[in-house]
């Protein structure tokens, strides 16, 4: 997956709060959203987003 894309889909979803808002915002389905996140998140070894049914939550201190 494009890098750039993963990295601004993360943004995304941490500004407004939730995958299904970063998806409309970006015009990218919940699925691809979640994908991309996942996708940086295998990259970089780290969990950084904390996922309940009802939102996500940015993990502070998670890279050192």
């Amino acid at each position: 997956m494009d890098r750039l894309t993963s990295l601004t889909a993360f943004v995304r979803v941490v500004d407004s709060g939730g995958f299904t808002a970063a998806g409309r915002r970006l015009n990218m389905s919940t699925t691809m959203v979640s994908n991309h996140v996942q996708a940086l998140e295998d990259r970089l070894g780290a969990r950084l987003l904390n996922r309940t049914t009802a939102s996500s939550r940015f993990r502070l201190g998670t890279l050192r």
